[in-house]
């Protein structure tokens, strides 16, 4: 996922470092009120966010084409 919405694709270099974050801030978001999968998408926003890589308009609008996708 994380790779999907930073818009990383095969051929480019995978930020290895935005993983290892993610995985450190996901237990800021793990909840038992939240999924596991809602946990992680939390955690990689932040990261996203952090690293300058998208902002948050960027990420809703990733979001809703994926959404789009997921429905057609």
């Amino acid at each position: 996922m994380l790779a999907v919405l930073s818009g990383q694709r095969s051929g480019r270099i995978y930020r290895a470092g935005l993983q290892a974050r993610a995985a450190a801030l996901y237990a800021r978001y793990e909840d038992p009120s939240r999924s596991y999968a809602e946990s992680w998408i939390l955690a990689i926003r932040d990261v996203l966010l952090e690293a300058g890589v998208l902002d948050t308009d960027a990420i809703d609008a990733r979001l809703a084409e994926l959404r789009r996708t997921l429905d057609d």
